[in-house]
């Protein structure tokens, strides 16, 4: 369980108005997943997929709220319908940065 997460529970007779159950992301739906780092934001992390910041708060409704605040370093998130970035090159060491998918 997690906050903020709905639970339908059957037989229950105390329903929230206006609910919508949520839904958390599949394989079908994640076409990649993303550790976050340090500096990250929805909007970034969605300019590295080429997909909007609304995008990615949605196929990750348990985990980002919906003003994109609560961006937690090292969680790995959902990216829906997006195919993984090139990898960045850091001129300062020479290596090769490839995001964790």
């Amino acid at each position: 369980l997690q906050i903020d997460q709905v639970l339908c529970i059957p037989g229950s007779s105390v329903a929230k108005p206006n609910a919508t159950p949520t839904v958390a992301p599949t394989a079908s739906t994640c076409s990649s997943r993303y550790v976050v780092v340090s500096g990250d934001t929805c909007t970034t992390i969605g300019t590295k997929f080429g997909i909007s910041a609304t995008a990615i708060i949605a196929a990750n409704p348990t985990t980002i709220n919906i003003g994109c605040t609560n961006l937690q370093i090292g969680k790995n998130i959902c990216i829906p319908g997006a195919p993984a970035p090139q990898p960045v090159a850091i001129p300062t060491s020479g290596a090769v940065v490839f995001p964790v998918v």
